[in-house]
């Protein structure tokens, strides 16, 4: 059901058929704004996760990401934080629009 839905929701938002759904990312601690790739995904597939309140929720991938990399579950300003293990990992160097690949070229490491 949750699947019709947001296919339903991706055809209205980007104007063609989701191509595939897949449960290929993992969030990790509840405060994430990222999520990890535990397969390569391609630009144009919908990743499902669970969210804090145990309610699935659907991410449109907006580029080619690798396996193990992150995946943005939110827009992160420049400046924000980005959080794993429900923990800062880094800075956003730049907006980091959901769905994007989040990774060295997009995060300034706060570790010194």
């Amino acid at each position: 059901m949750i699947c019709d839905f947001i296919s339903t929701l991706y055809t209205y938002l980007y104007g063609y058929a989701k191509k595939q759904i897949n449960v290929c990312i993992l969030r990790i601690h509840e405060r994430d704004n990222v999520a990890v790739v535990i397969e390569p995904i391609s630009k144009g597939e919908l990743c499902i996760y669970t969210d804090a309140q145990g309610m699935e929720q659907g991410v449109a991938v907006r580029e080619c990401i690798p396996v193990y990399h992150k995946l943005a579950l939110s827009r992160i300003q420049k400046g924000e934080p980005v959080v794993k293990y429900g923990e800062w990992i880094g800075i956003a160097a730049c907006d980091i629009e959901q769905g994007m690949h989040v990774h060295v070229h997009n995060v300034w490491n706060t570790k010194r």
